[in-house]
């Protein structure tokens, strides 16, 4: 199933490529057009050179953004830095930082949060992860879906009902609804917290009503989201700005402020502050700089060839990355930046501190 997606990914990128459809959101696969891709990948694989370079990219499940975009990734090296890939789906993000860790993967692509707790040590981490970061890009939001219907207008009326409060492969989201419970100085016995393993399941239960609200971790214009609130089924808790901002004060840094602008769902009316990480694509620290820095190179100069495969992947540009970064770049991703000019005395200023940090700590 792995490859067979794989392949269809990579087709629909070859489509794109080839004949510019920018535009092509949908591509209806019969029988016969999945032997007829599976025998074109079957050829180029066969006509790659044995001795080229070869990488493992990490991310989560099967059909996810972070998926896409790895695989994204790995055809963009692939055709520009002609470094072979495989992409893994290894789980949630703190799976692949620990597989960073124990060298199953090279490259992996995370929430900062499971970044920042790998490289410090912290949370489920018990050791230090030695990994460093290529590029930033997208965020991903933590907010509050409200079932249509129950009343809660205000994390106020959390009182006396049940909300999805964390998941186990996100322990970012506890650390929120706790420091909520706190600035709104709620009575947190008197509110029903419960878990869920995935976003489907959360959804399932805020549908079929067992739970009232749940924080929810997805990106704009995230189809489950959509479907959701076209259904009538969810309403976005609107919490005001200087709220939010007093939460954020007992939070870890890379849990950061953000707006979901108006229209950014479809008949979302205002804009509602939120609470987000950022998206990075992090890698082993010892992987050689060459190697690295090819990648970088490779992804920061066809970043619009990103773009066309998955419209999230315009925001993973060098001087993006450069913007209030929290964990230490690798050496060959610092050349990159030194070769564009982009590399500045403060920068490496920054650097230096959050290496000095870790050995600190």
């Amino acid at each position: 199933v792995d490859l067979l997606c794989h392949v269809i990914l990579y087709f629909k990128w070859r489509l794109r490529k080839f004949f510019g459809l920018e535009g092509l959101t949908k591509v209806k696969y019969s029988k016969q057009l999945i032997l007829v891709v599976v025998t074109i990948l079957l050829t180029i694989v066969a006509c790659d050179t044995p001795d080229q370079d070869a990488i493992r990219i990490g991310t989560s499940s099967i059909g996810s953004s972070y998926y896409t975009l790895a695989v994204a990734i790995s055809e963009v090296v692939h055709e520009y830095a002609q470094i072979n890939s495989t992409v893994q789906a290894v789980g949630g993000s703190a799976p692949n930082i620990f597989a960073l860790g124990n060298e199953r993967i090279d490259f992996a692509i995370t929430n900062s949060f499971a970044a920042y707790s790998g490289f410090y040590g912290l949370n489920e981490f018990i050791e230090p992860i030695d990994l460093k970061i290529v590029m930033k890009g997208q965020v991903t939001h933590r907010h509050f879906l409200i079932r249509k219907g129950s009343g809660i207008a205000s994390p106020y009326d959390f009182v006396g009902r049940t909300i999805i409060g964390e998941r186990p492969s996100n322990p970012d989201m506890r650390m929120i609804m706790d420091s909520l419970i706190s600035i709104y100085q709620l009575p947190k016995g008197q509110i029903n917290i419960v878990s869920t393993t995935n976003s489907s399941e959360a959804l399932k239960a805020l549908q079929v009503g067992s739970v009232d609200a749940a924080l929810f971790p997805f990106s704009n214009r995230n189809a489950l989201v959509q479907q959701a609130l076209n259904n009538e089924i969810v309403e976005l808790l609107y919490i005001p700005a200087d709220k939010r901002d007093e939460i954020l004060v007992n939070l870890p840094k890379t849990i950061h402020g953000s707006t979901i602008k108006k229209q950014t769902f479809l008949n979302q009316e205002k804009d509602i502050p939120t609470f987000s990480i950022d998206t990075l694509l992090t890698v082993r620290a010892d992987l050689e700089d060459e190697t690295v820095y090819r990648v970088a190179k490779t992804l920061f100069d066809h970043n619009q060839e990103l773009a066309v495969y998955i419209g999230s992947a315009a925001e993973w540009t060098a001087e993006g990355a450069l913007r209030n970064f929290s964990l230490p770049f690798h050496d060959g991703v610092i050349r990159y930046f030194r070769e564009a000019g982009l590399w500045s005395a403060e920068l490496e200023n920054d650097q230096a501190m959050l290496l000095n940090i870790r050995i600190l700590k």
